[in-house]
């Protein structure tokens, strides 16, 4: 930041981690430190977007600014001074807070991802995971397949039954009453239900968790740990799982991983 300062360019700070330094007893100035930057320096929380929309809005200001932003002059020098000159900001514009204790998220971390701990929750998550799909979504196939019959079968029956012709009967009554009785009773109960307990854990930060865990693993195989989640979706689908391995980085682990999820028993 102190070098960018140096091109004397319409600059914006954005505070990020600010939630975080307070969970360390920290409180980091926005008004303090721009007085010392010379430049506006807004607070954001770049995971939940607080703050970002000030941020943008002050972003669109600046460039509506014609004339230049009056910036401090900083006397810059070699690494080592451009690094004290970045400590004595920072200790001017922060203060210590008293820590809350209901804010860290350190000792959650540690248990989630150490090796005795964190294996024993990945297990206990994972047949929490395969025992909703089993008992949410095998409740929800009978009650899908229980009102199709009752209520969707019998006119398409009656309907098919007109066709003269009765291997066309059969095709019909193959493609309209058992295949549309198939997708919603089978497919849509289990991938549903599946995708909103990922949903959850994505949503609750386990997954990158569970991908830390497992990384050495993952790299026996020549993997990286985030390859697990493409596979995680395996179970519900195989093509959304298929396409997900574009978040991989290298064409060998995306070719990799999508040859490992084809062998994964999907949902339906």
């Amino acid at each position: 930041t102190i070098q960018l300062l140096s091109l004397k360019k319409p600059m914006l700070v954005a505070l990020n981690f600010a939630g975080e330094a307070r969970e360390r007893g920290m409180h980091a100035s926005p008004g303090k430190l721009s007085s010392l930057l010379g430049v506006p320096v807004v607070s954001i929380d770049a995971l939940s977007g607080a703050g970002v929309p000030a941020m943008l809005s002050c972003a669109v200001s600046l460039l509506g600014q014609k004339k230049k932003i009056r910036q401090k002059k900083l006397r810059l020098g070699g690494a080592e001074k451009i690094h004290s000159l970045a400590s004595s900001i920072a200790s001017r514009a922060s203060t210590n807070i008293k820590k809350n204790e209901f804010l860290q998220h350190s000792w959650l971390d540690q248990l989630t991802t150490s090796a005795p701990s964190g294996t024993l929750i990945l297990i206990l998550v994972l047949g929490l995971l395969f025992a909703s799909l089993f008992l949410v979504g095998g409740g929800l196939s009978s009650l899908i397949g229980s009102a199709f019959g009752a209520y969707a079968a019998p006119p398409l029956k009656a309907a098919i039954s007109l066709v003269p012709n009765p291997v066309i009967q059969e095709m019909l009554r193959f493609m309209l009453v058992d295949g549309i009785n198939a997708g919603l009773q089978i497919a849509i109960p289990y991938i549903l239900v599946f995708y909103v307990v990922i949903a959850i854990m994505e949503d609750s930060g386990y997954l990158p968790r569970m991908a830390f865990l497992i990384d050495k693993l993952m790299h026996r195989m020549g993997l990286h740990g985030k390859a697990i989640i493409p596979m995680m979706l395996g179970f519900g689908c195989t093509v959304p799982a298929i396409i997900s391995t574009r978040v991989l980085p290298s064409r060998r682990e995306r070719l990799l991983s999508a040859i490992l999820i084809t062998l994964i028993p999907c949902s339906a």
